[in-house]
């Protein structure tokens, strides 16, 4: 029965933790351990009845003595009795792993048991009733959204979901279920900062959880004033919220102690959040009180951290720092012995510990301290960046992105910190860091192609391929199920087949966990490229790279070329998301309608922009620059930033554009420059175009679904890659031959690929933007759609992809990784540059900049300075309407700049006009040879 258990669980210790100790002589003798002593082992017939006595004390007054039973008596022998007593572990188990999500210990052990429960219920449906694989897999979702594993805890929501839905009829109480499901949903959205999004929730939550006699009225509570705090509304939240402390205090037989404390907790963060940090501080304390009047299973430094980070605020360091050295001891973390963070219980709350420990340094040297605070800081800082990275490496791309998003201010601080030590010592040595601290809050872009690398050297061929059959399956149907969702329905078998698909995908990487256990250390996160490197590319490349890192409070530039490096900070620029919008909306909208406002509202944004982004930077800066972008700036094509505001009446060829005095090209991080070309770069043909063609939309009678997925037709995208052979080797795809289908086939073959299609960016989910193909006759299923989310599957080598479509450098903004979209998977799956846009670009403007920019690639520059010229070419030889930037602008050049190494479209003649040449020249000699031969005869 081995082969039952997914991975064995990690045996506890049966010596007790000083918490243990703690509960023993504060609430006296164990009854439990009377019944069922530490050491001995469940019988058949003890199984049902431990299970009991679990479900009846669960919600006592010695809760802790419950807990420190489970992990000393029944964890230890788990594996056996899995193995012994498969069928009649239900009821047990279901109330152990209740237990344990409930008391908020170790995830990794309730993640654990909860999974061996669905794997037991798997293979014995009869013996495992419905109601507790519900309660299992609800348990499941709140462990992993605990452990931050965001994926797996809406994965298991939705099999929550499901299984209300389909098993209604075997499920008591499934209103209470609903809310707490809900509830739970809410907590994913306000982790991923979408804040309109967990409001929604608490309002399908609100009909199951508002009432006190509800399960889920202190969840749903507590998460509806942390909703009225995230939008401001804080003394809103503490009207709502007073009153529930009080109501809660006078309940103490329908309320716990456990309910009393978070509700007062929450209110002290609310006044802690308001700058009521007195107030703040006496909340916190009385939390503590409770907890120690009435121990209950909690994190070991309970608002602890809460209390310091109050004090440290109001300017008592000191005192702040007890508080926090409290929360240390308690934690037992040991910076110095190997691997420090393995064996903490409660990773967030060390987290949050140092962060708050460094602040508190930082604030003793703004009070009048010295630069030891500041070095003591930085220590601090520099740990909790390491167990950001521990915890981030083993969660999926998409948890660890919303991860890094949710403590991103952590790397600002960082930043900030050396950014003043080098201000205080003129020691470049900080600045160095600081650099590298940037490049750490970017390192997600790249971890999982790194991973990727490393799971080939680790996992034999068979289990990959497994692996990506499994992965691509499950985002097929994931992706005809959002489809399904744009037309507002969906299949039920759809859903059931997605979410047994997906399930099949996280069960097999469980399986390579257990049968690689040495797997989590090939997961580290990529170092960020030393900048000795950096700078000797630069100065092989003769350019500069200037690299944004927006906070929550500053702007940081750093300015470095083949020698130097410099770093600028300045608060937020304020309207700075506003500018990039406002200019970006101007420059489409006066393509659709023309005005004087439009230019007006575009030219005074462009001016401005340039004064915050550049203008500081700007004397050191050579006519060659890169740029790393972050946040909204990404959003931003330099090129036609102003260096003056013009007058009405200029025309557009003659404004003072930065195009005209630098050459611009972009990288996602300083990783994506420093990247070397590997060594699968097989041998490949030239270019490959696609054309694909598109109908006039439907007549009005189309549904209004019909007309969503259509796109007006292209009348310049054929010609636009047939130009493409006036000057290099290419094979064009067009109208109904550019599927997906042979895009698919035919992609990784070529060193070059060009897309002159549709595109559409999704800003909300930015996997879900699209390219489009020729659409297949008769074809339901939408299959002309290429997603971002395929493209990480896709394993191209190609120099340079040419995205000759609409918005294809857009997509959802995130701290983390910076703008996921089409350009950034096209990046993942390999290739090393890409030409995209940053909106709906002109069909006929982009068939003309593309020829040019061929044109001038053929000469044998760089990319960026193909661009670049094809750019000025375009608005030197346009009419004064049609050089407006709108039509050249939105072209922008990322990654690997070097020129294009291609054959020429002539090649082919020379080579016939050699190889017909050398005929001759021999034919001639074999003639005058045979005449020779023939005279002597």
């Amino acid at each position: 029965m081995t082969s039952l258990i997914r991975r064995p669980l990690l045996v506890i210790s049966i010596v007790l933790t000083p918490l243990c100790l703690y509960t023993q002589a504060h609430q006296g003798f164990n009854p439990l351990e009377v019944k069922y002593p530490t050491g001995s082992s469940l019988s058949l017939d003890e199984i049902e009845a431990y299970g009991k006595e679990i479900e009846n004390r669960i919600n006592g007054q010695n809760t802790l003595m419950l807990l420190n039973h489970i992990k000393s008596y029944f964890l230890p022998q788990l594996d056996e009795l899995a193995q012994k007593y498969p069928k009649h572990l239900a009821s047990t188990l279901m109330w152990v792993n209740t237990a344990l999500v409930e008391f908020r210990q170790d995830e990794k052990e309730t993640i654990e048991t909860g999974e061996l429960f669905l794997l037991l219920a798997d293979s014995y449906p009869a013996n495992y009733l419905v109601l507790e694989k519900l309660r299992v897999l609800i348990n499941l979702a709140e462990a992993s959204f605990h452990n931050s594993n965001l994926d797996k805890s809406q994965h298991y929501i939705t099999l929550s979901f499901r299984l209300l839905d389909t098993d209604a009829k075997s499920i008591s109480k499934d209103r209470e279920f609903k809310g707490f499901l809900y509830c739970l949903l809410a907590e994913l959205e306000f982790k991923k900062r979408k804040i309109e999004e967990a409001k929604e929730m608490l309002n399908r939550a609100k009909p199951y959880c508002n009432l006190p006699e509800n399960k889920c009225y202190i969840k749903y509570s507590i998460n509806l004033a942390n909703y009225y705090e995230r939008v401001g509304e804080r003394k809103r939240a503490i009207r709502f919220i007073k009153p529930l402390v009080e109501r809660v205090e006078k309940n103490p037989t329908r309320f716990s102690p456990k309910d009393n404390a978070l509700i007062i907790k929450k209110l002290g963060d609310i006044y802690y959040y308001d700058g009521q940090l007195n107030k703040a501080i006496e909340c916190y304390k009385n939390a503590l009180e409770l907890k120690r009047l009435h121990p209950f299973p909690a994190s070991p430094i309970f608002s602890l951290f809460n209390i310091a980070a109050s004090y440290s605020w109001l300017g008592e360091n000191q005192k702040a720092k007890e508080y926090l050295d409290q929360a240390l001891e308690k934690l037992g973390y040991t910076p110095n012995k190997p691997f420090p963070f393995d064996r903490l219980d409660s990773p967030i709350s060390l987290l949050l510990t140092l962060y708050y420990h460094a602040q508190n340094e930082q604030f003793h040297y703004a009070n009048g301290g010295t630069l030891d605070n500041l070095r003591a800081s930085r220590a601090y800082q520099e740990q909790y960046l390491d167990l950001l990275e521990y915890m981030s490496k083993n969660l999926s791309h998409t948890s660890s992105r919303y991860f890094i998003d949710r403590f991103y201010y952590m790397y600002e601080e960082a930043l900030y910190v050396r950014y003043k030590l080098y201000e205080e010592t003129q020691d470049t040595r900080y600045l160095q860091e600081a650099f590298s601290v940037a490049g750490r809050g970017k390192a997600i872009h790249v971890r999982e192609a790194a991973q990727n690398a490393a799971a080939e050297q680790l996992f034999p061929t068979a289990l990959l391929q497994r692996r990506f059959e499994l992965r691509k399956k499950f985002v097929t149907l994931e992706n005809r199920l959002h489809e399904q969702r744009e037309d507002k329905g969906e299949a039920p078998s759809l859903v059931d087949s997605a979410l047994y698909a997906k399930n099949q995908y996280f069960n097999f990487l469980d399986s390579l966990q257990a049968a690689f256990p040495g797997m989590q250390q090939m997961w580290d996160i990529p170092k960020p490229p030393d900048l000795q490197l950096v700078q000797a590319q630069l100065r092989q490349d003769d350019r500069a790279m200037v690299q944004y890192f927006i906070g929550y409070q500053y702007v940081f530039t750093f300015v470095l070329d083949g020698e130097n490096i410099s770093l600028y900070n300045t608060k937020i620029p304020e309207g700075l998301a506003r500018e990039v919008s406002t200019m970006r909306d101007a420059l489409y909208e006066w393509a659709l309608e023309p005005s004087p406002a439009l230019v007006e509202n575009y030219a005074k944004s462009a001016h401005w922009l340039y004064q915050q982004l550049l203008e500081p930077v700007d004397s050191l800066l050579p006519f060659r620059l890169l740029i790393v972008p972050d946040n909204c700036v990404a959003y931003l094509p330099f090129d036609v930033l102003l260096k003056a505001t013009p007058d009405p009446e200029t025309p557009f060829n003659e404004y003072p554009y930065l195009i005209q005095s630098h050459q611009v090209s972009y990288a996602y991080s300083p990783y994506d420059f420093v990247r070397q070309g590997g060594s699968n770069r097989h041998d490949r043909s030239a270019i490959l175009g696609f054309a694909p063609s598109f109908s006039d939309s439907r007549a009005a009678e189309a549904t209004v679904s019909q007309r969503r997925r259509e796109f007006g037709p292209l009348m310049a995208n054929q010609e636009e890659v047939n130009r493409i052979s006036d000057f290099f080797s290419a094979k064009t795809l067009e109208a109904d031959a550019a599927t997906k289908a042979a895009f698919l086939k035919q992609a990784p073959k070529y060193q070059v690929l060009h897309l002159a299609t549709h595109a559409k960016a999704n800003d909300k989910k930015g996997e879900y933007s699209y390219l489009c193909f020729s659409e297949i006759p008769g074809d339901t299923a939408m299959s002309h759609r290429l997603y971002a989310r395929e493209l990480y599957l896709m394993n191209l080598s190609a120099d340079m992809v040419v995205l000759s479509a609409c918005e294809t450098g857009l997509g959802e903004l995130s701290k983390g990784e910076g703008v996921i979209s089409l350009s950034q998977a096209f990046s993942k799956a390999g290739a090393r540059s890409l030409i995209t846009t940053l909106w709906r670009v002109s069909d006929q403007a982009s068939a003309d900049l593309m020829s040019s920019f061929y044109e001038q690639l053929h000469t044998g520059i760089t990319k960026d300075a193909a661009l670049r010229n094809a750019k000025l070419d375009y608005i030197h030889r346009a009419s004064a309407k049609a050089a407006h930037p709108f039509f050249w602008a939105g072209y922008v050049a990322q990654g690997d700049m070097a020129p294009l190494s291609l054959s020429s479209g002539d090649f082919l003649w020379w080579i016939c006009l050699f190889l017909l040449g050398l005929f001759v020249i021999l034919g001639g000699l074999i003639r005058s040879k045979r005449q020779q031969t023939h005279a002597k005869n």
